[in-house]
């Protein structure tokens, strides 16, 4: 178990590394964190292999979605977390290779947020990647009872895109891509009763 996690910030543009070094206190593990930022793209790989992190932020300008898995083939690292941080929302429609994607028009708790849930699979304990949250288990009871994801995120304080990228986490995590499923689930989990649902 890794007693420190490193969040290795790579981005090409100063207000990203910003919203990233502003986030990182929020987190609840905040002791244990170690921020490392670079702007040397080209040794980005090397970076990578000599600071180990948990968890490494880049612009997919740098590393465009086609090319991170075989970015990740030649780092020859498992185990790191690839977080996308874009300029705009609409930039993260065409990504699926990043594990999360961040905006700089989210707010900090949002980016903490995902950080968080992201570090939380790096602890060195291979099941607790597929473990559901906290947030995501908040997620599908909302799901379940029927609200939508705008409506979700005003509940929950987050953005649109936030919940979005919770319900893709939860869809690949338990591999159920439908809220009647994600309701067959609840029940059974026991995070939501009966009578909680439909009204």
């Amino acid at each position: 178990m890794k007693t420190n996690l490193t969040v290795l910030s790579a981005l090409p543009y100063k207000g990203a590394s910003a919203a990233i070094r502003e986030a990182l206190p929020q987190l609840s593990a905040t002791d244990r964190i170690v921020l490392r930022e670079t702007d040397d793209f080209y040794n980005l790989k090397t970076i990578i292999r000599e600071t180990d992190p948990a968890l490494v932020v880049t612009s997919p300008i740098l590393i465009s979605d086609p090319l991170l898995p075989l970015f990740k083939e030649e780092v020859q690292m498992q185990g790191i977390k690839y977080a996308a941080c874009c300029i705009t929302t609409a930039e993260t429609e065409y990504l699926k290779n990043y594990d999360a994607k961040l905006t700089l028009s989210e707010s900090a708790g949002d980016i903490a947020q995902t950080i968080e849930e992201l570090l939380a699979g790096n602890d060195g304990e291979d099941e607790a990647e597929e473990t559901l949250t906290a947030r995501e288990k908040e997620v599908i009871i909302y799901v379940v009872k029927g609200l939508t994801n705008k409506e979700i995120a005003a509940q929950l304080f987050i953005s649109t895109h936030t919940v979005i990228t919770h319900r893709k986490n939860i869809a690949r995590k338990l591999d159920i891509h439908s809220p009647a499923g994600l309701t067959v689930y609840a029940i059974m989990n026991k995070l939501v009763d009966l009578e909680d649902i439909g009204a």
